[in-house]
């Protein structure tokens, strides 16, 4: 995977984005450089025409590099299951 083909892959998703929202949220903080984040987010999106409601877990590893936070990991994936209110 290129930086190329991965800056387009994101470009491509927040272009079908709309008013995502952060359904469930938790942060380890591991040292003063590095945090986890992992939880789940919601967000309608228009798909050839069509108009969804997709549910989705994430994870970020993050690190602190020269004073600003970067992530180093990011995984997001659809749920198969329902998410409990």
């Amino acid at each position: 995977m290129t930086p190329a083909r991965i800056k387009a892959y994101f470009a491509d998703f927040l272009a079908l984005s709309l008013d995502p929202a952060v359904l469930q949220r938790q942060v380890t903080i591991l040292d003063d450089t590095t945090a986890i984040e992992a939880g789940v987010w919601s967000s309608q999106l228009t798909r050839n025409g069509q108009h969804e409601t997709v549910t989705a877990r994430y994870s970020f590893v993050s690190e602190k590099i020269d004073g600003v936070w970067r992530f180093q990991l990011l995984h997001s994936s659809l749920m198969p299951e329902p998410v409990a209110s």
